[in-house]
């Protein structure tokens, strides 16, 4: 399990923690699909790239990306990615070229 001593007294355990480890650290989950967790909340998403992740309180996701800000999603949501910054909901499409591609409902566009 991932937990980190963070002082004497007091041991990180994150939203990850109870999800299936490889030998080498991969996680996945049912809904969100594979990744690589970091101290402080960060993964290293298979199709998404880099992410801080905050949970709610019923399984659901709050992740910060670098491109797109804010975006939530949870089980039963997921590939459906609602944008903060926008109020747009996005779908993953793939990666392609290393890079996630999203629609987005409201511009009618690929990004």
């Amino acid at each position: 399990t991932i937990t980190t001593q963070t002082d004497a007294n007091q041991t990180q355990t994150y939203w990850w923690t109870p999800l299936p480890e490889t030998a080498e650290g991969w996680r996945t989950s049912d809904w969100l699909g594979t990744f690589l967790p970091y101290p402080q909340g960060w993964i290293y998403h298979i199709d998404l790239g880099w992410l801080f992740t905050h949970s709610g309180e019923n399984g659901d996701l709050w992740l910060w990306s670098n491109e797109l800000g804010w975006l939530w999603s949870g089980p039963g949501v997921y590939p459906y990615l609602f944008q903060n910054s926008t109020a747009n909901w996005l779908y993953f499409l793939a990666k392609r070229e290393g890079k996630p591609l999203f629609y987005d409902y409201t511009t009618k566009s690929v990004k």
